[in-house]
């Protein structure tokens, strides 16, 4: 068996693991046995696009874990019912994503005009899986399509930055205002994916696929693991520098925690929950935390 035959093994057992940690979670609410019904329902409507979204990188374990994550994060006065909605659809349609949207791969462009045809194609492929995603819900579900749709949006920013004469007034325009608490925690929620043990072994698994590493020992991989680690924590801490200098002046408001993207102590604890069940899972040290 080859390593990453080993690496799709275990996200796969990660898988069932989180859909028994979302029914236990969602079963001790009060309205748990409904919102139940409504997940196994909604597992099953999307079962064929999670199928297809693996190619793209995005398992089928990864809307679970944003559920779960979600419940966690989300604004009180948002139900539980509609945050599992949002959860479990946001990506449903990630496989319009493809490779080709990317940091990396707009960075390899060798000319200004190829790095803003890049950035285009990006965008769209970032913009065309929101709205499939969101095509799926009544249009009378206005707040949850409005969250699917922009769910991407800083990462839209973040390409953006890198053309040669990028425009600020519209990168801004992207940004959450800090009012907008339910967009703002739904990003936190999808971000700690980042931070999870299926999402770190998520972005080894499109590694091994392009082949960038050849791993032949637990050594090697760990220490792979580690720089993926770092890699994902300093994501999280650039976007957050979006608003610093993006936002400033509304900066106290958005509440962020420790240079992150999580605004409260509840969403905070969080991220470094989901951190240490990681290094716990691997059973190694990461040399920085959230």
């Amino acid at each position: 068996m080859d390593w990453k035959t080993g690496v799709e093994q275990r996200l796969a057992k990660l898988s069932r693991l989180e859909w028994e940690r979302l029914k236990e979670e969602v079963l001790v609410d009060q309205n748990g046995p409904s919102d139940w019904q409504r997940i196994e329902q909604l597992r099953a409507e999307c079962t064929e696009d999670y199928a297809r979204c693996v190619a793209s990188g995005v398992p089928e374990v990864h809307h679970f874990f944003v559920a779960r994550a979600f419940r966690q994060c989300g604004p009180p006065e948002l139900p539980n019912s509609v945050r599992d909605q949002i959860s479990l659809l946001h990506d449903r349609k990630g496989y319009a994503k493809g490779e080709n949207t990317s940091m990396a791969w707009i960075q390899e462009a060798e000319s200004a005009e190829e790095i803003d045809r890049r950035i285009e194609e990006a965008k769209k492929g970032r913009r065309l899986h929101a709205e499939l995603a969101a095509a799926c819900l009544p249009c009378d579900r206005s707040l949850e399509r409005e969250l699917i749709l922009n769910h991407d949006n800083p990462s839209l920013v973040a390409y953006e930055r890198l053309r040669c004469q990028p425009d600020i007034a519209f990168q801004r325009e992207l940004l959450y205002n800090p009012e907008n608490r339910a967009a703002l925690a739904f990003r936190a929620a999808d971000r700690s994916w980042m931070l999870s043990a299926a999402g770190l072994l998520t972005d080894l698994l499109r590694a091994l696929r392009r082949r960038k590493y050849v791993i032949t020992d637990c050594t090697q991989e760990l220490a792979i693991l580690r720089d993926i680690a770092k890699r994902n924590l300093d994501r999280h801490r650039e976007e957050h520098q979006l608003y610093v200098e993006l936002r400033a002046d509304d900066l106290p408001q958005y509440g962020f925690l420790n240079n992150t993207l999580y605004s409260g102590s509840a969403t905070h604890a969080w991220a470094r929950r989901v951190w240490r069940e990681s290094q716990e899972y691997f059973g190694v040290e990461f040399a920085d935390e959230p």
